[in-house]
């Protein structure tokens, strides 16, 4: 929740263990605003103390009158409190967007690397059916630089067309996990033992799957470990060496006898040049707003979004490195226009 004032006032008379959780919220905010502390909790609730924050707050705007000092939050009190907001404009002016969530980071860049590497839903199968048809450019690329020495392979693992395969050079080529293995037992051992950047989630409903989570399922008789890219799809290369990497429709069996998600979780804290996907929308928007640009809010970091975050870490004196970190976000939430 944004829990910082923006100028707007209860439209509404509200008192104590009133159940109008929006315009109490709008008050505490006010009221945190006004006696420039945060240490009222905003959460919508009218209880103890923000009756006595009220009544102090009409103690102050009505000192010859206690009988305004009611706790109770109407027209009267309101008016005072929008008089107290026209001497301090700039409360007005906060952002009202949402920040770029720099946690969730870990899943986007999985998330924008698997869908970069795999052909697109809707492909002709005999793109990347193996041996006929063949991974993308980018898929080339990346297994070249991620799995430089894999000559012992098989041709189909060594190609590309294998599961675990695919989505390891998607994982190591994202950067988020540079010693990710391949191997079903491989995989499960490296994350519940050795890394610190995965959370670990057994049999989740496929409403709670996200983004860029890594999904393995086995079976009696079959195993298959694939990334999940949102709207019921999966990308994934055939568990069996029969295709290359592709998107297609989520498929998990009805029992499997293991069926886990791994989440990427840590892994770096800012956005930078190449990075795609819902956080680069927000910092867009969120650099037009205070910079006055007019980005395009494409989702896609390139040259012109690296300007404008250079101007504003120059403009409010941090080190205008183009990259938008943890000092750089918590400098946007400081910002006032």
């Amino acid at each position: 929740m944004n829990v910082r004032y923006t100028g707007k006032l209860p439209t509404k008379e509200i008192k104590k263990n009133s159940k109008d959780k929006a315009n109490v919220t709008l008050w505490q905010k006010f009221l945190n605003w006004y006696y420039g502390d945060k240490t009222l909790v905003v959460d919508g609730l009218f209880g103890t103390h923000t009756v006595r924050w009220t009544k102090n707050f009409q103690a102050r705007m009505f000192p010859h009158n206690k009988k305004e000092w009611d706790g109770i939050v109407g027209k009267k009190t309101v008016g005072k409190a929008r008089t107290a907001t026209k001497f301090m404009p700039d409360a007005k002016k906060a952002y009202q967007g949402v920040y770029p969530d720099l946690n969730a980071l870990a899943g986007d860049v999985v998330y924008d690397t698997a869908k970069d590497l795999a052909w697109k839903y809707g492909t002709k199968r005999s793109k990347y059916k193996y041996p006929h048809g063949s991974s993308t450019t980018n898929f080339k690329s990346a297994i070249a630089k991620v799995y430089p020495k894999r000559t012992s392979w098989s041709v189909q693992c060594r190609l590309g067309a294998s599961c675990d395969v695919f989505v390891g050079t998607v994982v190591r080529f994202s950067g988020h996990d540079a010693t990710f293995p391949r191997g079903l037992d491989d995989v499960r051992n490296h994350i519940t033992k050795h890394s610190n950047l995965w959370k670990v989630i057994n049999r989740p409903k496929k409403s709670e799957l996200k983004k860029g989570d890594v999904v393995m399922w086995e079976t009696a008789s079959a195993g298959h470990i694939f990334i999940y890219v949102g709207d019921g799809k999966e990308a994934e290369a055939n568990h069996n060496g029969k295709n290359y990497g592709h998107i297609s429709k989520l498929y998990i069996p009805s029992e499997p006898k293991l069926y886990k998600v791994f989440r990427p979780i840590g892994g770096r804290k800012f956005l930078k040049k190449g990075d795609r996907g819902k956080q680069v929308e927000r910092l867009q928007a969120y650099l037009n707003w205070c910079m006055g640009t007019k980005l395009e809010v494409d989702g896609g970091f390139g040259d012109k979004t690296e300007a404008a975050v250079i101007a504003f870490q120059k403009k409010y004196a941090l080190t205008p490195d183009g990259q938008f970190g943890t000092a750089s976000l918590a400098k946007a939430k400081a910002v006032r226009k």
